[in-house]
C-alpha cells in the first residue's frame, strides 16, 4: 500500500463480514487479504453509493504492486 499511496499506512479494522472468506480458508486452505478502497464518503450500500474512478485506478496500481511483491 505504501508503494501505491505513499505515507504511513493505517490499519483501521473497519468493515463487515464476507462469509465466503471463511469458506476459502476451510475448503481451499487459502488465506484472504481484503484491501478496501472505498472512503467513508462513498456511502457504501446507500441509494447514492459511489466509487470514484480515481479509487479504481489506485486499486489497479495497488494490485500490480502487490502481485509484483508476492512474486519475489
Amino acid at each position: 500500500m505504501q508503494a501505491t499511496f505513499g505515507g504511513k499506512i493505517a490499519l483501521i479494522r473497519e468493515g463487515g463480514s464476507i462469509p465466503i472468506v471463511q469458506a476459502f480458508k476451510d475448503v481451499l486452505g487459502a488465506d484472504t487479504l481484503l484491501l478496501g478502497l472505498a472512503l467513508p464518503d462513498c456511502q457504501a450500500h446507500a441509494p447514492n453509493e459511489n466509487f470514484p474512478i480515481a479509487n479504481l485506478e489506485a486499486g489497479i496500481r495497488l494490485n500490480k504492486a502487490l502481485l509484483r511483491e508476492l512474486a519475489m
